[in-house]
């Protein structure tokens, strides 16, 4: 299976070619990519000028700054199955910002707010940066709309630069999750000791977890953390309360659960005699171990202190697009903001082929990861942090050359297949802090391994001097999700196959569906999705493209039902070139299968 080459938050920033605002035409957001069935995935990556209204001033209360867009009917989550659904963002602020003002954010599912009121604070350094996830553990089957609104909190106004937002779901019967908020006041010791509700998961195969949390405390407070699974303790985390007194935890276990009940716990430990947590919100969800009876490809890494800056990330993608504005490395490895640190270098092996010789399936990646800043400077500083992926398919050798080659420039875009699966960039305050973050890249190749660096750097891209930053233990867990029976992809409206014809007529007590797709191939297909009334769509077959009729044979007499066809096939737009991509969705077509006629009694 060919590498998909995922359109990486730089390109959006660097390359506004490939960022269409205001397209008509389409049923999905012009900037998001969104999967539909049992795994839905949904990505938006919105710079400034795609962002509707980038202020948010003290008087307007809680304002909406993200939702889908009116094409879609601001839908973002389309789940065949009940569903979790883990989301998380990344959310920036320009220097138009007014310095040290308060900030609240809030999620909404199907406009009700949902989960913890996660509180923040700028600076007096920009980029500022927020990050805020929620755990949804019993999502309908059907459409939903995923949103957040946020409100300032004092005189001033805040400015929107970037919003990097993610979902991911799993479906629940399979893959279950628990979230659950403590608003009481605890006081934590220097021992170990509950810090917040206990989870319940009763998973019923082997699964991956991943660890959500959102704490308050005093800002400046300095401790421990660490989740805690059946009494097994997972590594700690030394954290530091930012200034707006609330702080976003991301976290994973390293080893899969076996089948059954589980327990969660957050836990934590004071560094001085005690401090005093206000509130505490603990998630946990969970992720399939295999597919068809194969372990799905993941990887646990970590390390203490930086490997140097003698390398520096390739991103062949970026330095094509001509990216030296600072992006991510390459041009000789001398960005104009700097060198990066090189924090932990690992591999996700490649999925194990089907008996076919083929991937199984189309996969997303979820994780997160942790890195310990300590800025010696006596100002904040900004740093820049992003994890590459290489994927070491037929042009591995290439890669690997360029790699050991100290401040190696990369020739082509086509010379290594690479992206940025997270890069972030935000304000470090002086002293020790923290960053977590999470990485969920969109389709991505999986027949080979992927090289998986981590990498950050203090420069001076936005005008602001270089701090003198140490990185201290860095963390980086992820897995490939696959994504389901029956999955639909859509990568905008780049490249999608036109919508089919369709008619449909009654066949004795069936339907006859008849259908033709505007440009067949060899390797595209086609899916018949049938809903009964007014519910939802659900997919009925998946047939070679070159059918053109379809009796169905399952339907009842006196019923209403309504079809809609799309073709899958490759992406025709050479920028991204994925693999079955959803067509265009036929108009819907109704009909109503007649009742069976009352027999006539005979008469003697």
């Amino acid at each position: 299976m060919p590498p998909r080459i995922v359109l990486a938050l730089l390109v959006a920033l660097l390359v506004p070619s490939l960022s269409y605002a205001g397209s008509a035409c389409c049923e999905f957001c012009p900037d998001q990519y969104q999967q539909e069935g049992q795994f839905p995935y949904f990505e938006v990556i919105r710079t400034r000028r795609l962002i509707p209204d980038t202020s948010v001033v003290t008087a307007e209360g809680w304002k909406r700054i993200f939702e889908s867009c009116a094409q879609a009917e601001r839908v973002n989550i389309t789940a065949s199955t009940n569903v979790t659904v883990v989301a998380r963002a990344f959310l920036q602020l320009t220097d138009q910002t007014t310095p040290d003002i308060d900030i609240e954010y809030r999620w909404l599912l199907d406009d009700v707010p949902v989960g913890a009121t996660f509180r923040s604070r700028t600076g007096d350094r920009f980029p500022h940066a927020d990050d805020i996830n929620i755990v949804l553990p019993h999502v309908a089957a059907g459409r939903h709309r995923v949103a957040i609104e946020a409100r300032v909190m004092g005189e001033g106004h805040v400015d929107l630069r970037l919003l990097f937002i993610t979902a991911q779901g799993f479906p629940a019967a399979r893959f279950p999750a628990d979230s659950r908020i403590d608003t009481h006041s605890r006081t934590i010791g220097t021992n170990w000791s509950l810090a917040g509700p206990v989870l319940d998961l009763n998973s019923p195969e082997p699964a991956r977890v991943y660890f959500q949390g959102y704490i308050e405390g005093s800002p400046g407070d300095a401790f421990d953390v660490r989740f805690v699974i059946d009494d097994a303790p997972q590594s700690p985390f030394h954290v530091v309360i930012p200034a707006g007194g609330g702080l976003p935890l991301w976290d994973h276990a390293a080893d899969p659960i076996a089948a059954g009940a589980h327990t969660v716990r957050l836990e934590a430990r004071a560094t001085t005699p005690s401090v005093l947590l206000t509130l505490e919100q603990v998630e946990a969800a969970s992720a399939p171990v295999t597919l068809l009876d194969k372990t799905l490809p993941s990887l646990d890494a970590s390390s203490t202190g930086s490997f140097g800056i003698e390398h520096q990330p390739l991103n062949c993608l970026i330095v094509s697009a001509g990216g030296d504005g600072g992006g991510t490395g390459g041009l000789g490895g001398t960005p104009v903001c700097g060198k990066y640190d090189l924090l932990i270098d690992a591999t996700l092996p490649a999925a194990s082929p089907s008996p076919l010789g083929a991937s199984p399936d189309e996969y997303t990646v979820f994780g997160d990861g942790y890195v310990e800043i300590d800025n010696r400077s006596g100002t904040s500083g900004i740093v820049a942090l992003t994890v590459e992926a290489i994927y070491e398919d037929g042009r591995a050798a290439n890669c690997n050359a360029l790699i050991e080659t100290a401040d190696a420039a990369c020739p082509s875009a086509n010379a290594c297949a690479t992206a940025d699966f997270t890069l972030v960039e935000f304000a470090v305050p002086p002293g020790r802090s923290q960053k977590f973050f999470y990485v969920d890249p969109i389709h991505w190749g999986s027949a080979a391994p992927n090289r998986i660096r981590v990498w950050a750097r203090s420069g001076n891209c936005f005008g602001i001097p270089a701090a003198d930053v140490a990185y201290g233990r860095s963390r980086i867990g992820m897995q490939f999700v696959p994504a389901g029976a029956g999955a639909c992809f859509s990568a905008r409206d780049f490249g999608r196959a036109a919508a089919p014809a369709l008619t449909a007529s009654i066949n004795g007590s069936k339907v006859l569906l008849e259908t033709h797709v505007v440009a067949p191939s060899s390797i595209g297909s086609m899916e018949i999705l049938r809903a009964q009334g007014e519910g939802s769509f659900s997919l009925l077959v998946r047939l070679p493209d070159t059918t053109q009729s379809f009796i169905d044979v399952t339907v009842r007499s006196g019923v209403m039902y309504r079809y809609q066809v799309r073709a899958l096939e490759n992406s025709a737009n050479s920028q991204l070139p994925y693999f079955s991509v959803c067509g265009t969705p036929s108009p819907e077509v109704r009909i109503t299968v007649p009742p069976i006629a009352a027999r006539r009694r005979a008469v003697h």
